[in-house]
């Protein structure tokens, strides 16, 4: 049996064995992951130190292991986390959590391996932001790919696979990432975002909304959540480089943090800025994405972040070898984007060099737009049938949606709606469906080139390619 066994030592670091034994996961000497669930299950006054969890989250981040404690036998650990960070609080909620949590850690018999400056979250002195700092970084550490590997609800080598696929690793279902409801859990998240002004609920949402999209990011642009994430969003770019001189309204009660976190000073702003660039590339480019959502997000407060933006963009320049490109590219395609709303403000260079590398101009077809449009419904897991959108969070076990049997681009809740589908009226995907299989090599390897070639080929069904392109830039997404 393959088995993970942490042990904590009073230096507080901390050290991974692989020994013949059950399957466990040591918190400090004294604790282990099943123990440290228990304590979470009551989510209104959790029984757990939050110091302790500290060190559970650097064990996750340090384990290659991680597949053993999303095993079955832990779920009630997962499930106890989500709760926490997503449970309805009150002002008066939170003071009664913070007392609880002071009193927690006064008695916790693992007080001498208490070392939060070796985790880098030492100006995190509320014990509630403690603990939601920490389930989140466990929480991010389980739902990203991890060492390479697959996340549990989200592939880029395969992204209409989802839950349900791997081994009854959690989540299972998308139900079991939105304990108390979709609404609640987008109310808590942009709540803990704006709080804590920590990459961790961030990258925890993003990967939330890549596995849940169709459920939970709709209440993202409900006000009042949708002016609140965008001004965190706004904070993240600006990091602690410069002040943010916008006046939000009312309806955002939050402040910037006098003295910034580590991952705000621009020395280490990578990490916000990282956080806010994946999210941003994860709206544009993600499963289930629309081509309007990010407008959707930020219309109307252009003015507030598209010169946080430029600003992050310019911070972003220092950062090559921290930063993905297509986190950087993400912030360029929103700035363009917003600055059509507002002309007066000069086009960032990045920005600027980005547009010009995307668009080839003249009278040749712009390819990199063609492909992207062809890869935002390829990345589409819900049913194409017209008319329907039921998806993955609408099935019994969260497993895909039945595939085409011919293009595998498609997919179908039902034998009627992929009959519907099939004879079409505008758009029927019995044209469709030969044309779709023979772009679905230039999807899976993201070449454009290749995409090109194979619209241009003799073999392409070039006298319905006025259908193929309606169906492209104006079918229902």
């Amino acid at each position: 049996m393959t088995a993970l066994s942490f042990t904590t030592w009073t230096t507080g670091r901390l050290q991974g064995t692989n020994e013949e034994v059950d399957v466990q996961l040591k918190v400090t000497p004294l604790l282990t992951i099943g123990q440290m669930g228990e304590q979470l299950q009551d989510y209104k006054s959790p029984s757990c130190c939050p110091f302790c969890l500290v060190y559970l989250w650097d064990a996750f981040v340090r384990s290659d292991l991680l597949d053993e404690v999303r095993q079955p036998k832990e779920h009630n650990f997962w499930n106890a986390c989500i709760a926490v960070v997503t449970a309805p609080r009150s002002e008066e909620d939170i003071a009664a959590l913070r007392e609880r949590l002071r009193a927690n850690i006064a008695s916790c018999k693992g007080k001498a391996l208490h070392r939060p400056q070796r985790t880098n979250v030492a100006d995190l002195s509320d014990p509630v932001h403690l603990l939601m700092h920490a389930l989140y970084g466990c929480l991010q550490a389980c739902l990203m790919p991890h060492h390479g590997k697959a996340s549990t609800m989200f592939s880029p080598a395969g992204p209409k696979r989802s839950f349900g696929t791997r081994r009854g690793l959690w989540p299972t279902h998308p139900n079991e990432l939105i304990p108390f409801g979709a609404r609640q859990s987008a109310e808590m998240h942009v709540h803990w975002c704006c709080r804590l002004f920590s990459p961790n609920p961030m990258t925890c949402l993003t990967w939330i909304v890549l596995g849940c999209r169709p459920i939970v990011f709709p209440h993202l642009l409900e006000a009042p959540l949708r002016e609140r994430f965008v001004w965190c969003l706004a904070q993240m770019f600006y990091s602690d480089v410069a002040p943010d001189p916008h006046q939000w309204p009312d309806t955002v009660p939050y402040k910037r943090p006098e003295s910034p976190a580590p991952w705000l000073t621009e020395s280490s702003s990578y990490k916000s800025l990282g956080a806010a660039g994946a999210l941003a590339h994860a709206i544009i480019y993600g499963s289930d994405a629309r081509s309007n959502d990010s407008q959707d997000l930020w219309k109307g407060f252009e003015a507030g972040l598209l010169p946080a933006a430029n600003v992050a963009l310019t911070t972003m320049e220092k950062f090559p070898n921290h930063l993905g490109q297509n986190d950087i590219d993400s912030v360029c395609n929103w700035t363009i984007q917003m600055q059509d709303a507002l002309p007066d403000i000069p086009l960032h260079p990045a920005a600027k060099l980005y547009d010009e590398e995307s668009w080839t101009g003249g009278d040749e077809p712009p390819w990199e737009i063609m492909h992207v449009r062809f890869a935002m419904r390829y990345f589409r897991r819900t049913c194409c049938g017209p008319a329907c959108a039921r998806g993955i969070h609408e099935t019994a076990d969260g497993k895909p949606l039945p595939l085409c049997a011919r293009c595998k681009f498609t997919q179908y809740c039902s034998k009627e709606c992929q009959k519907a589908d099939w004879l079409h009226e505008t758009w029927p995907h019995k044209i469709l469906c030969p044309m779709l299989r023979m772009l679905i090599p230039a999807q899976q390897k993201a070449d454009v080139k290749l995409f090109e070639q194979i619209v241009l080929s003799d073999e392409f069904d070039f006298k319905n390619i006025k259908m193929f392109m309606n169906w492209l830039y104006d079918a229902p997404e």
